[in-house]
């Protein structure tokens, strides 16, 4: 008896008119796609420490409520903050050449970090690899493609110099940070834990070059340039070293983020006497020219004067920390002063004015006004013709020399009370702080 052998024609003979071909082994297909799915979605979240994925704030409310009520457990708390808006997605920019560059010779220096911290932290990142390729590949091929490319395969040595370590981090910063402002990345809890320090050391790298970068674009300012001061200085912080807040805005960005140096008060004083001692002179001088009375006024050498220049005043600085002010990409780093609420406005975590503004501006108060008013010009200059620039200009010359006046006259008035036992609750610095605005208000007024 022969054995039954089915028909050997292939399977796109059998297809029924009007209908697709379809290979008999398709459901076993499909299954095993969904065996692999399920194993997959099983690696990448099978366990407490990683089975949620990192949703930052700015992924969608549907989202948070769905992996919240899946997992039936509370947020992980060591997460990432971003801003939440889907405006701010188009803000993430890579980095360019020039800063990754500086990047490099910052984390390269003898005074940063030491070697073995960085070359910890950069095989810690390299150990990760895999994860942080395929969170770029949720946000885009290309991204994915650099950031492959980017990030090295093998781990450094322990005998490593510190500026190929330094070079390794910058490269891999510069699309690592892409990824961590991608709201799309899904970096699972571990592997944002790992990063953590990594992520900080550049933060810190990345806003000194970018606050490099504004400096040197300010010093090349012909008209109001930035006043240079000592490094120590210029990285203290917000209300620390003696320093404290400042009642105006920033001259040349215009933000209230300004800190008087911790010199200040001690010059302002004394500049007041120097003040005040030139109006004593000059109405000296006045008065003997106009017959008032009959003693000249003299020099030291006891020859009769016949001008006064203008007295030369100590520099008194205040310096803006806009670009000291930031919100980390990690929770538990660096937050905002204002907490991203800034003009009563409360913006996403990041997205405030403050955190976007990489000014660092130090300013002479003795040329507050001159300044303040010349970066106001730069910001109309697309606005207005240059003869309309000129006739302003001119006539915002003479408020100025007004206004400046003003503030002098009423200074010297209040002072002069308060050392005569008046104007009780009132310090010096608040007495300051009310000759400015009517200096200001003079100005405005005749403006």
């Amino acid at each position: 008896m022969s054995d039954h052998h089915p028909p050997t024609s292939h399977p796109l003979q059998t297809a029924s008119p009007g209908h697709p071909p379809r290979h008999p082994m398709a459901p076993s297909i499909k299954q095993e796609r969904r065996k692999r799915q399920r194993k997959k979605e099983e690696d990448d979240g099978g366990s407490d420490s990683s089975s949620e994925e990192l949703l930052t704030p700015r992924a969608s409310p549907k989202n948070n409520t769905a992996a919240a009520a899946t997992a039936g457990i509370n947020r992980p708390t060591a997460l990432v903050t971003f801003p939440s808006s889907e405006a701010s997605v188009s803000r993430v920019v890579g980095i360019s050449a020039a800063v990754q560059s500086a990047i490099e010779s910052k984390l390269g220096r003898r005074d940063g970090d030491d070697r073995d911290k960085l070359l910890l932290n950069m095989n810690i990142l390299i150990g990760n690899k895999t994860a942080i390729v395929e969170a770029a590949a949720k946000c885009s091929a290309s991204l994915r493609k650099r950031t492959f490319e980017a990030i090295p395969t093998k781990k450094f040595a322990l005998k490593t110099r510190k500026p190929f370590v330094a070079a390794a981090m910058s490269k891999a910063w510069s699309t690592l940070y892409e990824v961590l402002r991608n709201k799309n990345h899904g970096l699972t809890t571990r592997v944002l834990k790992d990063l953590t320090v990594f992520i900080e050391i550049l933060e810190r790298a990345h806003k000194y070059c970018l606050g490099e970068s504004e400096r040197a674009k300010i010093s090349s300012n012909k008209g109001m340039k930035t006043v240079k001061l000592t490094k120590a200085a210029l990285d203290r912080e917000y209300g620390k070293g003696g320093g404290k807040p400042y009642d105006e805005p920033c001259a040349r960005c215009n933000h209230a983020f300004t800190e008087k140096e911790p010199d200040f008060d001690e010059k302002r004083k004394e500049n007041r006497k120097i003040e005040k001692k030139f109006i004593e002179n000059r109405k000296h001088l006045e008065g003997y020219e106009n017959n008032e009375r009959d003693d000249p006024p003299l020099d030291e050498a006891g020859k009769t004067v016949t001008k006064f220049a203008n007295p030369k005043l100590l520099p008194t600085h205040v310096q803006c920390q806009c670009l000291k002010n930031y919100n980390s990409l990690v929770r538990g780093g660096k937050k905002c002063f204002f907490g991203c609420k800034y003009g009563g406005v409360q913006y996403p975590l990041g997205e405030c004015p403050i955190c976007q503004c990489d000014c660092n501006f130090v300013c002479d108060t003795n040329k507050y006004i001159d300044t303040k008013r010349h970066y106001e010009m730069e910001r109309l200059k697309n606005e207005t013709t240059a003869d309309e620039r000129a006739q302003a200009n001119e006539y915002l010359d003479r408020a100025g020399r007004f206004g400046r006046e003003m503030e002098s006259d009423v200074a010297d008035h209040l002072h002069s009370l308060r050392e005569d036992g008046g104007l009780e609750g009132y310090s010096a610095t608040k007495i300051d702080h009310v000759a400015r605005e009517a200096g200001c208000d003079g100005q405005a007024k005749m403006i």
